[in-house]
């Protein structure tokens, strides 16, 4: 790395929080990004809708709402639509990193646990509602639901980066579903100051190297640049071997994740062709969910059947007019 290309890459990470390089200092990074957030119009906006002293998954639910993909406004702004750069959050953009940066910043400065989650190619929060209650919210797929905290394997409490497996469970009574879709079910969890810094880093390497959707952020490419965000990042957190390992077998995670959308999108669409109407289809999807395509939807498998059945009625209406891939596709 030469001193140019890492001031080239320091450049590019100030200019997209809207610091000036003399002012951006990597040691106090999370404080600073979490400083350029407050500063969003959408996180002022459900800033304001929070119910004040109300209980963790109370606020929780109030959060999920406001920054759900289904309540981002109609239009926006022009401008860079990555929306995952804090220059690209000031024109309304939004997706999964951008609302994981919002959502951690709001519950951090109300002192809520959590953690942030790197799954394939995808940003979402776990957040601790309660001693053996986490609640996984992924607003970017208008998804979130509780679930006791013993079907997550491999989880260490919100301080630790782990490799984490959710395995299907019995609902409790006081667990709530709100959405419908598959989750993911392999992750990795960060804290979340490292979670969002590492994230931002990673978006900001990545515009740099000329990945196609910062084809419009207005960062030129730059790859040595890139690679000098990069050994920033292992300067500022060290290399954690849990991370590189997914990372490392990201291309092998997202082919095998396609592969198993296109087995459960064949399984969606015969269930449709064989249960042309709503409530035969319902019934079938239901029993299917008992099988190996319940593992995939980990908060249906051992649900009460009525449940099953109104969430696979949710899915008979999604499917309409469109094709089956739209039922279990997340982005």
């Amino acid at each position: 790395m030469t001193p140019e290309a890492r001031q080239r890459g320091f450049h590019a990470i100030a200019e997209s929080i809207g610091l000036r390089d003399a002012d951006l200092d990597l040691g106090r990074f999370p404080d600073q990004l979490r400083d350029a957030t407050r500063s969003l119009s959408r996180f002022r906006a459900i800033e304001q809708m929070l119910p004040a002293g109300a209980k963790p998954f109370e606020l929780v639910r109030a959060l999920d709402a406001g920054l759900r993909k289904s309540a981002d406004p109609p239009t926006r702004a022009e401008g860079p639509p990555d929306g995952v750069l804090i220059c690209s959050m000031r024109t309304g953009a939004l997706e999964c990193a951008g609302r994981s940066l919002i959502a951690s910043t709001l519950l951090k400065d109300r002192g809520i646990p959590h953690a942030i989650v790197q799954a394939p190619g995808h940003s979402f929060l776990l957040i601790e509602t309660a001693d053996d209650t986490l609640a996984y919210m992924d607003p970017n797929n208008n998804l979130l639901f509780t679930f006791p905290t013993s079907a997550l394997e491999g989880w260490r409490g919100t301080n630790d980066i782990s490799a984490c497996r959710l395995r299907p469970f019995v609902p409790r009574e006081s667990d709530t579903i709100d959405g419908a879709g598959v989750p993911f079910t392999d992750f990795i969890v960060v804290p979340p100051d490292e979670g969002v810094a590492r994230q931002y880093l990673d978006n900001v390497n990545a515009s740099l190297w000329g990945k196609p959707e910062f084809s419009a952020s207005g960062i030129p490419i730059d790859r040595a640049a890139s690679d000098a965000v990069g050994k920033m990042q292992e300067e500022r957190f060290g290399v954690n071997e849990t991370l590189a390992t997914f990372f490392e077998q990201m291309e092998q995670r997202l082919a095998r994740d396609a592969a198993q959308d296109a087995v459960d999108t064949q399984t969606i669409m015969k269930l449709a062709e064989l249960f042309p109407e709503r409530d035969a289809f319902a019934r079938a999807f239901a029993s299917v969910l008992e099988g190996e395509l319940g593992d995939r939807v980990p908060f249906l498998k051992h649900a009460p059947r009525e449940v099953r059945e109104q969430h696979a009625a949710v899915a008979w209406d999604r499917l309409q007019g469109r094709r089956g891939g739209e039922i279990i596709r997340r982005v």
